[in-house]
């Protein structure tokens, strides 16, 4: 809950661990008057009387365990690393907690760190361990040491914001191949396209050359340079001379000439450089005259991921994050409403509404009733569309766009739980 406080009193005395604040720039405590701050947060107490809030108050930062206070190292002098080690852990011999502080350029020197100044903060478990935190006024880099079996370690450096935002935009997805394939027949084989995203392929190829089910047709996918690992095709799958079956990776959309790599079953890895990663495909591919009745894992991961056990694919923390940005968005009367939402920029979430009456109406969806509008577009193929009828209806529809055709207009059916 954050709190403005408008008043304290500036009464001088002896330092407690409970009745005293410090002003902005740390170099004088104030002793805290609980009726005047009461004063400023009574309204954070709904029904409470003042009296009762001051003492709500005083309870709550007494009673804390883990109470955080600051120190004005910045205005002492050390000549040594251990002194300054030591004045920490005189700050947290006063018990488990977080301590604040500041420390010049001349005492991050004896640390080791960058001669400038740093705000820190010692977080103390117990006398065996504890961390100090380092994070520099000018902002471009954190570092931290930690205190171990009685011992300080040396200074690490933490990762910066571009690189931990990079580690964040892939975290926790493994499989980067998203699928925009169909089930479909062809020249007698029939691929099915399981739940889990993998793909069942049964029956024989009647034609004499290769036949190709495309995993990301319609959306090819860019990745950044680096090293991938293509798997997912049964073993068995032969060789580039004798095909039974394979996955292929290939780049710039266009198969004739740009082959990345094949797996024929064993997996493969393909190295993918600044000029190849504007646009990536994945297909699978039947030998001519060739019998299946196999099921494929198509799973595109990075190199660096040494586990090859499928999982479906998952947009990732970069794909999902600007979809929780809502931006209004005024929808015409007069034009189809996916037509509209394919002029979104994606990925984005959007909010709108359209009137009444004399709007083009979607097939399925009533011409003569007011909706709130709300679109999902996370990328070209990729779209929702949810209709909320502003009568006491409430009915609501709903259209989905997977591949280059928006799909039929369907009516969500409420079942009471």
């Amino acid at each position: 809950m954050g709190i403005q406080i408008h008043e304290l009193a500036t009464k001088s005395g002896n330092l407690s661990s409970s009745d005293y604040f410090v002003t902005d720039n740390g170099t004088v405590t104030a002793k805290i008057d609980y009726t005047k701050l009461a004063k400023a947060i009574v309204e954070q107490y709904s029904g409470s009387t003042l009296a009762g809030s001051a003492q709500t108050l005083q309870s709550a930062l007494n009673g804390l365990n883990t109470k955080t206070k600051w120190y004005t190292i910045y205005a002492e002098s050390y000549s040594t690393k251990s002194a300054l080690l030591a004045r920490f852990d005189e700050i947290m011999d006063n018990g488990a907690g977080v301590y604040s502080a500041y420390i010049v350029a001349a005492q991050a020197a004896l640390l080791g760190l960058p001669s400038h100044a740093f705000y820190v903060r010692l977080t103390c478990n117990s006398t065996s361990f504890r961390v100090a935190e380092f994070l520099d006024a000018p902002a471009s880099g954190q570092y931290v040491m930690r205190k171990t079996s009685g011992t300080w370690g040396d200074v690490e450096t933490l990762p910066s914001r571009a690189e931990m935002n990079a580690s964040w935009a892939n975290y926790g997805v493994k499989n980067l191949l998203r699928f925009s394939g169909v089930s479909k027949t062809d020249s007698g084989l029939t691929f099915t396209v399981n739940d889990d995203g993998s793909v069942t392929v049964s029956g024989t190829n009647t034609a004499s050359s290769t036949v190709s089910f495309f995993i990301t047709a319609g959306h090819p996918l860019t990745l950044p340079v680096g090293k991938y690992v293509l798997t997912g095709a049964p073993s068995g799958g032969g060789t580039s001379s004798n095909t039974n079956w394979f996955m292929s990776l290939y780049y710039n959309d266009n198969m004739s000439n740009n082959w990345g790599t094949f797996d024929f079953g064993e997996g493969a890895t393909y190295n993918l450089t600044a000029s190849t990663n504007t646009k990536l495909g994945v297909r699978i591919g039947i030998g001519g005259g060739k019998t299946v009745n196999e099921t494929f894992y198509p799973m595109l991961r990075p190199a660096s991921i040494p586990d090859d056990t499928f999982v479906p694919y998952a947009p990732n923390n970069a794909e999902l994050a600007p979809l929780l940005d809502q931006s209004w968005v005024t929808f015409s009367n007069t034009s189809l409403l996916t037509t509209q939402a394919d002029n979104l920029a994606y990925p984005a979430h959007y909010f709108g509404a359209i009137a009444s009456y004399g709007h083009q109406s979607e097939t399925g969806v009533p011409a003569n009733n007011a909706f709130y509008v709300e679109v999902y577009r996370q990328t070209a193929n990729y779209s929702v569309i949810r209709l909320i009828a502003q009568n006491a209806t409430g009915a609501e529809y709903t259209c989905t766009k997977n591949g280059s055709d928006w799909n039929a207009w369907q009516r969500i059916t409420k079942t009471a739980v």
